[in-house]
């Protein structure tokens, strides 16, 4: 049987990082889908016309998705560097996202929502399946981002340890 030493009092056990390091985890992985929307769409653009001539609700719907990646890509990052901005960030980030999804068919998509939504979860093609993921990841990132215990485990700093009396000196 191992000995307890006395002198050791036991450290108490900070709260559980799961939905912190998860939310961080699936925020670093959404930027991938939610980058390649409009990276698809600008690779697209034939040789010789301007992004400047595009109409402004599609440059504002580029922006919102580029927005949104970078947004979760900086606070998935944050995040797992235990920083509290990070998870204000995926918030921020989800919010976009989703924002950028719901908001393609008025600024950019010109048949509706009851069209869009269709192509949206028919999963015909890569950028219909990429909003689809970006759509659902942004709202689990969102849900885990908001909740109590992510907010917990950010916040917790380990006490430093303290020591007591006279420093015990090293065996010469």
């Amino acid at each position: 049987m191992a000995e307890q030493s006395g002198d050791e009092p036991p450290r108490p056990r900070g709260p559980n990082g799961v939905t912190a390091l998860t939310a961080a985890v699936l925020g670093l992985l959404l930027t991938f889908p939610l980058v390649y929307v409009p990276s698809e769409q600008f690779i697209a653009i034939p040789s010789g016309f301007s992004v400047g001539l595009l109409p402004i609700g599609v440059l504002a719907e580029l922006g919102l998705y580029s927005g949104s990646g970078l947004v979760m890509l900086v606070g998935g990052l944050v995040t797992l560097f235990r920083g509290v901005a990070g998870a204000v960030l995926l918030i921020v980030g989800s919010a976009l996202a989703v924002a950028a999804v719901v908001a393609e068919p008025v600024l950019g998509y010109s048949d509706g929502y009851r069209a869009f939504f269709d192509y949206l979860t028919s999963f015909r093609d890569l950028p219909g399946t990429a909003r689809a993921v970006g759509l659902c990841g942004a709202l689990l990132v969102f849900v885990l981002a908001v909740l109590p215990g992510t907010f917990r485990y950010l916040r917790h700093r380990a006490p430093a340890a303290e020591t007591y009396g006279r420093p015990r000196a090293f065996p010469r």
